[in-house]
């Protein structure tokens, strides 16, 4: 029910309730009174109705006006949040009332602008007069079969959909319009259209191939037979095999009547490759779209090889066909085999060699790398074929001198191996030292034809044997003491600092256990019994030991040492650093009599100090209070005995802390 009409109803069900009750209402409140007159009474009940009346619809007026605001705010939002241009205009005026935010950003006017313009603002001129008598017509049009045009801010013209509405707004007839912009969407039809134009001229052209194709496969056949090659058809579903002409010809095989071709074809295969047919077939319903094969033929103790290769004739439909052809490749086969053979002679030989091997064709001027290429060069090759010319712009130039004149030199004498040295430049750059040793051979004229060689990197050997020299070279100058044993704890290897402290010659050491040179002290037992018993249980050890020189000069070192490991974690010997701390012992010892001489004068300082010191503060106590002069004098005397007393005592403490220097 609508507001106006229950605000009618309820206008009415009071009035009705009021005529009823009102003068019953009267006698109950006033029936012990007499009103002046029964215009009065009316008058009372007439006030009454109006203000009870006017109050009611008071309330249910601001009721419907809440509501009605409600839902115009609702319309208003609606309106505002549509992602598509909207706008309202008048309908006598056709001026702009309201636009959305959606067709400002479209059409690119402010809202301003727009409330200055009219409708007709927006259209060309074709369209205006179209306009007008849409506007003028009745009943009005809400969609419309033919697209609008429109023009933006910049003068872009754009075509859309409309959808019109008449409404009474801010009260004037207006008209809400919805616009929803179809450019692109005409631009793709279009683009549609064109291109089905076009596959219908791609269609025509096909057909015309067709014809072509059916006369190029005739002329195929032909040749096919002239080149002793077969095709076939296989239906992956019923697993049928239908062969062309000369299909079993070609194989050697009589076409047997009420026989399968498929197992006419097994039956002739060899046994040890009928796995290999069958899975070459099923290769196709696992998704293969292209393969081949092999199969060997054997009749009349003749071996035939037989090349089998096929592809999915439409992969997209579920029943599958399979066309191919089969040839002859029994002399390529057997050519290949043989090759094949000698180059798995000369890869066995490059992995047992653990190098790379190369042939120089100085004829062909050709290289042929096998083995370790990919090790060496970093080229990720197994095996290469380049001009000589890569080989040598490859090679560092500084090097590339020095080697071909050795080279040319070795091939003017006639030798057999030359062995060379050089820098390579690897896939990154890089230049990698290489060993070369190569093999020349001779024709019976004495020329040369082939160069035989293997390269080996010694990059990383160089390396680490240059990098073994220094570091021999800088433990050598150390000034720490370092011993290397065996397992059986004979020396294989000492320092010069070891040589020069202990007085013995590198001949007089080496094979020898460390203990023969360690003639220690009593005092060094303990850390001696200390190292043996790590060396026994191959532990890291610590200790300080007192020794002789051959000089017998006596010294002191720290000795850091433990068992050393190879990568396998197996035992390989011992290692001991040595370091002399003779002065720090020294010092260590005249530190320990420097606190024996603090602690004596300690001991004097407390006893031969303080008495005197005493006795000199009782009697400066007694010189403040005695006022007699005789006993003043008897007291100063005292004082200076005890002063006496007490200079004698601190030149007794001094000798005491005296040192002597070594």
């Amino acid at each position: 029910m609508n507001s106006q009409k229950k605000i009618t109803l309820y206008y009415f069900i009071l009035g009705i309730s009021w005529i009823y009750f009102s003068d019953r209402a009267l006698d109950y409140f006033f029936k012990d009174h007499v009103l002046c007159d029964n215009n009065w009474a009316n008058t009372i009940k007439g006030l009454l109705f109006v203000t009870i009346t006017s109050l009611l619809l008071y309330k249910l007026i601001n009721k419907y006006f809440d509501k009605l605001s409600k839902s115009e705010k609702d319309y208003r939002n609606m309106f505002d949040a549509n992602p598509n241009p909207m706008y309202i205009y008048d309908l006598k005026s056709l001026r702009f009332i309201e636009v959305n935010k959606a067709a400002i950003k479209n059409y690119g006017y402010s809202k301003q602008e727009f409330l200055s313009k009219t409708v007709l603002d927006i259209r060309p001129d074709t369209e205006k007069e179209r306009l007008l008598s849409d506007i003028l017509s009745s009943p009005k049009r809400i969609s419309y079969d033919e697209p609008w045009i429109h023009i933006l801010k910049n003068g872009e013209q754009i075509k859309v959909n409309v959808h019109a509405y008449e409404i009474n707004y801010k009260g004037k007839s207006a008209r809400l319009v919805l616009a929803v912009d179809i450019t692109e969407q005409l631009k793709i039809k279009e683009e549609l259209k064109h291109h089905q134009q076009q596959l219908e001229i791609q269609n025509n052209k096909l057909l015309q191939s067709l014809e072509v194709i059916e006369y190029n496969k005739n002329k195929l056949f032909n040749t096919q037979k002239i080149a002793q090659i077969a095709g076939w058809e296989f239906n992956l579903e019923t697993e049928r095999l239908e062969p062309s002409t000369g299909f079993f010809e070609l194989l050697n095989i009589q076409n047997l009547e009420n026989v399968s071709p498929l197992n006419i074809l097994k039956n002739s295969v060899i046994k040890e490759d009928l796995n290999k047919l069958e899975h070459f077939l099923r290769s196709f319903k696992m998704g293969f779209t292209i393969n081949e094969c092999t199969l060997r033929f054997k009749k009349e103790n003749e071996l035939r090889y037989i090349l089998f290769a096929g592809t999915l004739k439409d992969p997209k439909k579920q029943k599958f066909t399979v066309e191919g052809y089969i040839k002859d490749v029994s002399e390529i086969t057997l050519k290949d085999q043989l090759i094949h053979k000698t180059l798995e002679r000369f890869e066995q030989l490059a992995l047992l060699t653990n190098d790379a091997l190369y042939e120089w064709d100085i004829k062909n001027a050709r290289i042929r790398l096998t083995g370790n290429i990919n090790s060496i060069m970093g080229y990720g090759v197994k095996e290469a074929n380049h001009p000589e010319s890569w080989w040598v712009e490859r090679m560092h130039p500084s090097d590339f001198i020095e080697n071909d004149t050795i080279f040319r030199e070795a091939v003017e004498q006639k030798y057999q191996t030359i062995k060379r040295k050089y820098r390579f430049k690897t896939i990154n750059g890089d230049f990698k030292l290489i060993y070369d040793q190569s093999i020349l051979k001779y024709n019976s004229a004495g020329i040369l034809e082939k160069v035989i060689g293997s390269i080996q990197d010694i990059e990383e050997i160089t390396f680490v044997n240059r990098k073994n020299k220094r570091l021999e070279e800088i433990v050598r100058k150390v000034k720490s003491l370092i011993v290397i044993t065996d397992v059986e704890g004979k020396i294989e290897w000492v320092n010069a600092a070891f040589i020069e402290l202990t007085g013995y010659q590198e001949s007089e050491i080496l094979g020898k256990r460390p203990w023969d040179f360690i003639l220690y002290p009593e005092e060094s037992q303990e850390a001696v019994d200390k190292l043996n018993k790590a060396l026994k249980n191959k532990e890291f050890f610590n200790v300080e030991v007192a020794n002789f020189s051959k000089t017998g000069r006596k010294y002191w070192l720290q000795i850091d040492g433990g068992p050393i490991f190879d990568d396998q974690n197996n035992h390989i010997g011992y290692i001991a650093i040595e370091s002399e701390i003779t002065e720090r012992k020294i010092r260590e010892a005249k530190i320990k009599e420097q606190n024996e001489i603090l602690k004596k004068t300690a001991w004097f300082n407390a006893h031969q100090v303080r008495k005197p010191l005493a006795s000199v503060l009782g009697i400066i106590e007694l010189l403040q209070y005695e006022n007699s002069e005789s006993v003043n004098k008897h007291l100063l005397k005292l004082l200076e005995k005890c002063s006496q007393e007490l200079d004698l005592a601190i030149k007794n403490a001094i000798h005491i802390t005296e040192f002597k220097e070594d």
